[in-house]
């Protein structure tokens, strides 16, 4: 019996065997099967390369609304000072608008707080809104004691110092710094550190006469208030060991 091995292009080997018409007949069969794979495969490739084409005729996703860009989400001032006034409304028991007038009244108090508000503590905003009258005899006070310092820019460079400075405290301090400092600018040294208000002064000269025996403590310090002060005053540590703040 005639045998023929005949290989289609992507089909297995196909072994042919018999008469010529049966011959004929398997060999058209195996044809027949080739062209339907050669379709499936066409069609595979086609699907698999439209899947990476942008269809020209919808519009595309990011085209919907508006692009999103940073511009649009940004953290700008505008919307910090929005949230704050709404947390200290929130806290007070009021709405915005009355939390917006009692800032205009704070800022007309001290008004080197305006544009620092936004970066304050919200506690320290929350008690200036809500006690707008203390705040205003406070400045009174200070700028009574004080008369050649700028008191605004000295309470907008420490807002802490607000509320934290007492009249009768601060008239003793004074006096114990023009003692101590004999000859010195008080007022300069208040308007390069205000925090030497509520320094422990007797207690910093100390410390510099025992960690720095052979230099003048007042003249030291006048030169470098900063360095005096405590990690609890400064927020960051402090040259000299121990607290400069209690007595």
């Amino acid at each position: 019996m005639p045998m023929q091995i005949a290989r289609l292009r992507g089909q297995p080997l196909v072994v042919v065997t018999g008469s010529p018409y049966r011959q004929q007949l398997l060999t058209k069969q195996s044809k027949c099967r080739s062209a339907r794979h050669q379709q499936q495969v066409t069609l595979v490739r086609v699907q698999a390369g439209s899947a990476g084409k942008v269809d020209m005729s919808r519009p595309p996703p990011w085209n919907f609304g508006f692009q999103t860009n940073e511009r649009h989400l940004q953290w700008d001032k505008s919307a910090q000072r929005q949230l704050l006034k709404m947390h200290v409304a929130a806290e007070l028991g009021k709405d915005v608008p009355w939390v917006e007038g009692k800032l205009q009244e704070v800022v007309g108090i001290i008004p080197d707080l305006s544009g620092k508000i936004d970066r304050m503590k919200v506690n320290i905003v929350t008690q200036l809104v809500n006690e707008t009258q203390a705040v205003a005899q406070q400045m009174l006070d200070m700028r009574t004691l004080l008369p050649h310092v700028d008191v605004s820019a000295m309470m907008a460079q420490h807002p802490e110092l607000i509320f934290k400075l007492q009249p009768d405290k601060v008239s003793q301090q004074l006096l114990l710094l023009r003692e101590k400092l004999a000859g010195k600018d008080i007022d300069d040294l208040l308007h390069r550190e205000p925090l030497m208000l509520t320094a422990n002064l007797k207690y910093a000269l100390q410390e510099l006469t025992r960690m720095l025996p052979d230099k003048d403590p007042a003249e030291f310090l006048f030169k470098h208030p900063g360095m005096v002060l405590t990690m609890d005053e400064q927020m960051m540590g402090s040259s000299i060991d121990g607290n400069l703040t209690k007595s």
